[in-house]
């Protein structure tokens, strides 16, 4: 291809960390961090999981080069995986 390359879109997760909440048994805060390494603003749906069931889902809307942390209150008092999940199509 000749000219000028197509602008990359890329959106993704690069943080996530949870703690109790002291103040409320059986809650925990979780938390991750969504960056859009595009240069156009983009929407992306993010999906949290703790043992397969869905507890969060939301849209994510950055600007250009934006990144966001968002807060998800899990409620449990079993151990089990979180799983977050960004299903939006990028470069990669």
């Amino acid at each position: 291809r000749v000219g000028a390359a197509a602008p990359v879109s890329n959106i993704g997760l690069t943080r996530a960390w949870v703690k109790r909440d002291p103040t409320a048994g059986g809650a925990w805060q979780a938390f991750f961090t969504v960056k859009n390494y595009g240069a156009a603003p983009r929407t992306a749906p993010l999906t949290v999981a703790l043992g397969g069931a869905v507890v969060a889902a939301r849209a994510v809307s950055l600007p250009a080069g934006g990144e966001t942390t968002i807060p998800v209150e899990i409620r449990t008092r079993s151990a089990g995986w979180i799983e977050a999940r960004l299903t939006a199509r990028d470069a990669i």
